[in-house]
């Protein structure tokens, strides 16, 4: 009997602990119909993935509707306790990053950009049409650059990313 208490006492704040972290962990939405000053619902989208990076937190995912979309630097990085951050594409649907007509900026650039992050995921993603001729562009349909570890990219479609420069 005192055993069983004992164990009672000791495993309820391990999941009080458990409920707080996985409540902390948050799905939100990115829609073409979407605007950046709404909440990230399901029914209140964002419409960028920008935005989405900029606010995420750690166990965070953004799940994105079909549509095209701008490049996004990844601003923040999951981790182990609390979980990845997670870009991926709403179930059965098919997001697009499309560089069509934008000049690619000096230095490395990346259509998803992940630098000095790390514990992220980008799944089920087409990223495509980032093209120049200057010969000191160096470009990527996804770049992992600098400190980065736990980085997973899955099912992703990347094509039409040249430099004839």
């Amino acid at each position: 009997m005192a055993q069983a208490r004992f164990l009672r006492h000791l495993l309820a704040p391990l999941f009080l602990l458990a409920g707080i972290l996985s409540a902390r962990a948050t799905d939100y939405y990115v829609s073409p119909s979407g605007l950046d000053t709404q909440l990230g619902t399901e029914a209140a989208p964002w419409l960028t993935l920008q935005h989405a990076a900029d606010t995420l937190t750690p166990g965070d995912r953004v799940l994105v509707r079909s549509g095209t979309y701008a490049a996004v630097k990844v601003n923040v990085s999951g981790s182990a306790a609390a979980g990845p951050v997670t870009f991926t594409n709403y179930p059965g649907e098919s997001p697009v990053i499309d560089a069509t007509g934008v000049t690619p900026p000096a230095g490395d650039s990346a259509l998803f950009l992940i630098k000095d992050h790390s514990y992220v995921i980008v799944s089920g993603f087409e990223l495509r049409n980032y093209k120049t001729t200057i010969a000191s562009r160096v470009l990527a349909g996804i770049l992992i650059t600098g400190a980065c570890s736990h980085v997973e990219i899955r099912n992703c479609h990347v094509h039409g990313i040249w430099n004839t420069g």
